[in-house]
């Protein structure tokens, strides 16, 4: 996956968050001002992208999840479920001891909205995810916090950016 195709991915999984600083009314997209770092080719020096997953790819990656998982959690809490994609299925009080079922559907569309896995009810692939979500929820003692780590856990895991 090219660098241009990761902020795609992630604008697309998140409803158009991006990976940017600065303000509103001119917000820096942080690929493609860290390209040429990333391998994105400048076409003088370097005429074909580096699209192994190193060290420093990983690095950025890990920032650009946490900053735009950040967002996205935060910007979700005030939104009614109609118009969140992340916490769709499960709103943010919700436990996986006070709903369960809400809590695995929610994980289920993510992994289908993220990874492109289609889980059934059941599912082990489901059980790291659920995992996550009730520790960071447990530790933070907030059901936000569970699903913001979630999302910087899709986002990171190689399914995400392999093609």
């Amino acid at each position: 996956m090219t660098i241009e195709q990761l902020d795609r991915a992630i604008r697309t999984a998140t409803g158009g968050i991006g990976w940017e600083e600065g303000n509103a009314n001119n917000p820096t997209n942080l690929f493609k001002k860290l390209g040429s770092t990333l391998g994105v080719p400048d076409y003088i020096q370097v005429v074909q992208a580096d699209l192994a997953p190193g060290a420093m790819f990983q690095k950025f990656l890990s920032d650009a999840a946490r900053s735009v998982c950040t967002k996205l959690s935060e910007k979700e809490v005030n939104l009614p479920a109609q118009d969140r994609v992340l916490m769709v299925y499960a709103d943010p009080e919700t436990t996986l001891e006070s709903a369960p079922d809400g809590v695995d559907a929610n994980l289920q569309m993510l992994l289908l909205r993220y990874h492109g896995y289609q889980a059934v009810a059941g599912d082990p692939a489901l059980s790291p995810w659920r995992w996550l979500f009730q520790s960071v929820s447990h530790v933070t003692g907030s059901p936000v916090e569970g699903w913001r780590a979630v999302c910087v856990g899709l986002m990171t895991h190689p399914n995400f950016y392999s093609i």
